[in-house]
């Protein structure tokens, strides 16, 4: 998917309208892992936590796949993929 388009659809409010709660965190790790390297990074720190390579992962990823992320509370943010716990 276009980096572009994918940042379109996180920075509307899609996500919050169609906020999904089930699975939402370990949803949302699967499909960035589904495009990440082997090893990937992620950080955690106070209530927000960080995956993967944002750029790297979005590039594979299918328009469907950055909307679901996007309901399920992810965004971008220091060029990784975030969510707030």
């Amino acid at each position: 998917m276009d980096i572009e388009k994918a940042r379109e659809i996180l920075d509307s409010d899609y996500g919050q309208t169609e906020r999904i709660y089930d699975n939402d965190f370990a949803g949302g790790v699967a499909i960035i892992a589904k495009y990440a390297e082997k090893q990937f990074c992620y950080s955690f720190e106070h209530d927000q936590m960080w995956f993967g390579d944002f750029e790297g992962t979005v590039e594979q990823m299918i328009e469907a796949e950055v909307m679901q992320l996007s309901q399920y509370g992810w965004f971008e943010d220091e060029d990784s993929w975030s969510r707030f716990s």
